[in-house]
């Protein structure tokens, strides 16, 4: 009798405990560890995107425009004057904006497909959070509130980056645009 006693309090108590333990090994230094390693290559990957973009930015800044350079009338008198030189470089104009704006779409949509690691990374820090609350680990609870409010920051900044590319879009489509406009 004494041993079935002890036998159902010890039962009971590990079904008690059973629950707290699961919730716990998520709050271990290997799940920290983890978290922190893929934190890493969500940033790594952002640095890389904002990179490219001051790459692009560089770029771009040494770019002259003939519609910022010429007035329309300007434009159409180097596009009907007689010298074939004039209408090769405005082509050529037209067709490196076209390329540029290429390239930029498929910047944006490599970002738009990709930047789904920054959820995924804020994710695993409001799981953390969680189990790390539950179990009354408040520091480490806090601590992962910082990777969190990281990862908002990126994803807004994120948002900025593709902001900025699509201005860019703009400009280039309005040099295409000004020179289609002098085509017969």
């Amino acid at each position: 009798m004494k041993w079935r006693g002890l036998y159902i309090t010890v039962t009971a108590f590990m079904l008690l405990t059973l629950p707290i333990r699961a919730v716990s090994e998520h709050c271990r230094e290997d799940s920290w560890n983890q978290a922190l390693k893929f934190q890493k290559q969500a940033e790594s990957w952002y640095n890389e995107k904002a990179g490219k973009f001051n790459d692009f930015l560089a770029f771009h800044k040494q770019q002259e425009f003939l519609y910022q350079e010429f007035s329309t009338a300007e434009m159409s008198a180097l596009w009907n004057s007689q010298s074939e030189l004039y209408r090769r470089k405005i082509l050529d104009q037209s067709q490196a904006a076209t390329t540029v704006v290429a390239n930029l779409h498929k910047e944006i949509d490599e970002i738009r497909q990709q930047s789904s690691i920054i959820d995924r990374a804020n994710n695993n820090w409001k799981n953390l959070s969680t189990h790390c609350t539950q179990v009354a680990l408040n520091i480490n609870s806090s601590s992962s509130q910082y990777y969190i409010n990281t990862n908002l920051a990126l994803k807004q900044e994120t948002e900025r980056l593709v902001s900025k590319l699509n201005v860019m879009i703009g400009i280039y489509q309005q040099e295409i645009q000004a020179i289609e406009a002098l085509k017969p």
